[in-house]
């Protein structure tokens, strides 16, 4: 997109497609020693977020098969990242936290996460980045 675009013309989706472009290459230049995809890393943070979740909220989240988050969960869970166990009011459902490891995982990401959020929005006043992410959220979830 050229640099003197009416910035007011460009649609969000654009934006949105380049800040996703730009984390990934942030992302591989920074964990390139990781075993995990940003994909996994990203269900690993959001079990962290909401602290217990279950297998079907991850589906829900993710609008990803039962199948995939359940391959995601055993890997997290065979490195000692995550724990399920059941859920005492139904015992068809699992329910899945972060181990003390799967916490330090994403203390890490999180880092990550940060010092990119910084370098993109290192041409913005604080104003600037507080304002925007309020629009954000007003945009996503009204």
């Amino acid at each position: 997109m050229p640099l003197n675009e009416n910035p007011e013309k460009i649609f969000l989706y654009h934006y949105v497609e380049e800040l996703i472009s730009s984390y990934g290459d942030y992302y591989n230049s920074n964990m390139k020693e990781e075993d995990y995809t940003i994909k996994e890393l990203s269900v690993l943070l959001r079990i962290r977020m909401d602290d217990v979740t279950t297998q079907h909220n991850l589906v829900n989240v993710f609008k990803v098969s039962g199948a995939y988050i359940a391959k995601v969960l055993r890997k997290f869970e065979d490195n000692g990242l995550i724990l399920r166990k059941e859920n005492p009011e139904n015992r068809r459902q699992k329910l899945v936290k972060l181990t003390d490891d799967g916490v330090k995982k994403t203390d890490k990401l999180l880092d990550t996460i940060e010092n990119w959020e910084s370098e993109v929005t290192s041409n913005i006043t604080d104003e600037e980045l507080k304002n925007l992410k309020k629009i954000l959220f007003k945009i996503l979830w009204g």
